[in-house]
């Protein structure tokens, strides 16, 4: 970053890009995030574009179908209703041994009431009934409970057969976090992206951060769509790869760009040194561009075009760098014109 788009030394002069149009070594870049510390000692254009970061990831798998079989109730509800069965079964077992204890009589052992409770629940009840009051009292209400419990449990286990389940997915930094033994990375080291971690006051988002790894996108994906894997970027650098790589003719993708993105500072614009002549008038077309829906109809019309064109222009060319030539070929044009 230092040597590409600068930083700021304790001076107050700027290394890289930044750095050489603080000194008037050149009158403008393209494409230079507009940060509060830029702005002190370079001039922006009109903002064309905003670089919301993403998270790339797999799309949610069907859940494994043997799995339906518990499915049907969360593990909370399996736990109460196996320690429900038990104490039931146990409280038979003590009002059975009381009884015979004070009135005399026979008695029912721990194991038959076991058997009773679980028989029952399985849809398998016993015909030998206690033969007291008391003890066919509490079997008819077992009866009833696990009649209530197995219909409801039959009809949602059809019903998770029939529609399987899948996977969460994974939209925000919490849900990376959430994930165990899941990894991800970032193929933008050393640029506007490591700032906006390091600044960044969300716990979660600085948890990410201490555990991202760096790969070139080329790495990135494949290991993506290996499983257990996200890749945090900006969008401008997924819709490309995403279109013209990993997306068949009837438009499917395995890929999942995450619904919620996280504004990285306010934009992308073009710098200039401080005193440019000529920043307001391009900043006057770039707005004409932005206002006119040129740039993001451009941009669109780019990405639904790079999944059918392979030439190898267009697998060199990247969404920002076909907004910078566009925006050349316009402003150059109307400077040219007048």
């Amino acid at each position: 970053m230092q040597r590409q788009w600068g930083v700021e030394r304790e001076d107050g002069n700027w290394t890289g890009i930044v750095g050489v149009l603080q000194h008037q070594q050149a009158d403008f870049c393209m494409v230079l995030t507009l940060t509060r510390s830029r702005i002190h000692v370079v001039q922006f254009s009109t903002i064309y574009m905003q670089s919301n970061i993403v998270i790339v990831s797999l799309k949610p798998r069907l859940m494994p179908q043997h799995l339906a079989i518990i499915k049907p109730f969360p593990g909370s509800l399996w736990v109460v209703l196996i320690v429900s069965i038990l104490l039931w079964a146990i409280a038979l077992w003590l009002i059975q041994r009381a009884r015979s204890w004070t009135l005399g009589g026979s008695s029912v052992h721990l194991g038959t009431a076991l058997f009773y409770s679980w028989g029952t629940l399985m849809g398998n009840w016993t015909p030998h009934l206690p033969a007291n009051a008391t003890g066919r009292l509490m079997m008819g209400l077992l009866l009833v409970t696990c009649l209530i419990v197995t219909t409801v449990y039959r009809s949602s286990l059809v019903a998770h057969l029939v529609v399987q389940d899948k996977d969460a997915e994974i939209n925000t930094f919490q849900d990376l976090l959430a994930r165990d033994g899941w990894g991800w990375g970032t193929n933008r080291i050393g640029d506007v992206l490591t700032i906006y971690f390091q600044n960044n006051p969300n716990p979660d988002a600085k948890k990410v951060f201490e555990r991202m790894q760096f790969a070139p996108v080329e790495v990135q994906f494949p290991r993506v769509l290996e499983g257990g894997y996200s890749c945090i970027t900006y969008k401008s650098d997924v819709l490309r790869p995403v279109a013209s790589k990993y997306t068949n003719r009837q438009g499917y993708t395995p890929i999942h760009v995450s619904r919620t993105q996280y504004p990285l500072f306010i934009g992308e614009g073009w710098g200039f040194r401080i005193g440019a002549p000529f920043r307001h008038r391009i900043s006057q077309m770039m707005l004409r561009l932005k206002e006119g829906g040129i740039i993001d109809y451009w941009l669109d019309n780019l990405i639904s075009s790079d999944s059918k064109v392979t030439t190898k222009k267009t697998e060199e060319e990247t969404p920002t760098d076909a907004v910078n030539k566009i925006s050349e070929v316009h402003i150059c044009g109307r400077i040219v014109g007048r």
